[in-house]
């Protein structure tokens, strides 16, 4: 028997979230005190030190700030929504809207958006903003390098141009100082 890509990354995927699972569990652990959301939102209002290698010793709020960019040629304005938990991006969320509120990532998770029939992409834009979002809470904003084109080879999955992405993260984490 021999071990197919699929196979490998398989077991790969199911490493990395049994990982993820695992920190996961030790830190709710060590908080767990059995006190409401009320408790943990009003604790989440101080200001902590960012835990993250790009963000050094800046100090975030605790809570979720947005940032906006400008419509393009196609109609897309960059929406970008950074969460902050204890002191450090926890989350990132990246998606490109219309006027008229459609969403692209919506748009490609239900198939309509066809980069990978369309465009002959190797995956479909909602699941490269994923492997984005990804790696901008893992590594941190400034471990992303971008080209001239707005793209990255730093991310494994991620062919779109993601430097609109990362400017409107640190605006959005700028207003949690």
């Amino acid at each position: 028997m021999y071990i197919t890509k699929g196979m490998l990354a398989a077991g790969l995927a199911a490493l990395l979230l049994t990982a993820t699972a695992a920190g996961c569990s030790s830190k709710k652990d060590e908080g767990a005190s059995g006190g409401s959301s009320t408790a943990s939102h009003t604790s989440a209002s101080a200001p902590a030190s960012a835990g993250g290698a790009s963000e050094g010793s800046t100090l975030y709020k605790d809570g979720s700030y947005t940032a906006e960019g400008d419509y393009d040629d196609q109609g897309y304005k960059t929406v970008v929504t950074a969460t902050v938990k204890d002191g450090r991006l926890a989350s990132l969320s990246c998606d490109q809207v219309t006027a008229d509120g459609g969403s692209k990532k919506e748009l490609s998770q239900s198939g309509a958006y066809g980069m990978k029939e369309k465009g002959g992409a190797a995956a479909e834009w909602h699941e490269e903003v994923a492997a984005f979002e990804a790696a901008a809470v893992e590594k941190g904003l400034d471990n992303i390098p971008t080209g001239s084109d707005g793209k990255t080879d730093a991310i494994s999955g991620c062919t779109i141009a993601v430097s609109e992405f990362i400017s409107l993260a640190r605006q959005a984490l700028d207003k949690a100082k």
